[in-house]
């Protein structure tokens, strides 16, 4: 049995959420569990050299650098770009062990605003 899945993951301005199909689409698409919740708090910051996002980023102690409201900048603030980048690899903290029960894994982020797949594509790692 083919265990593929596909992520979608949507950062927007204010949440951010996850979901993934299998590929032979036997089971309807599942939201990830982010934290405890099916969305988190589209924010970030750095602990200790490390991107931190969701609700960790505004109460967790020592958050230096905290960012929100970023997307709505990506395409007119060059800055942005790489606040994109730092929540993206802190939101794979949270949806890497959902991934692991997976043999292959492709991933597309969407910021709706004309700016998503061009991004990185190397944002969110591959298993396989």
């Amino acid at each position: 049995m083919d265990n593929t899945r596909f992520y979608g993951i949507d950062i927007g301005d204010g949440e951010t959420a996850a979901a993934w199909v299998s590929a032979d689409a036997a089971l309807l698409p599942r939201v990830v569990t982010l934290g405890s919740t099916k969305s988190m708090l589209s924010v970030v910051g750095a602990l200790n050299g490390k991107p931190v996002v969701g609700d960790q980023a505004l109460l967790q102690p020592g958050v230096a650098d905290r960012k929100a409201r970023f997307k709505s900048r990506y395409l007119t603030d060059p800055a942005a770009g790489q606040t994109v980048s730092l929540f993206a690899q802190g939101l794979y903290e949270h949806v890497k062990g959902d991934m692991a029960g997976a043999s292959e894994v492709h991933t597309a982020l969407g910021l709706a605003i004309g700016a998503s797949l061009f991004l990185c594509p190397s944002l969110m790692p591959t298993t396989g």
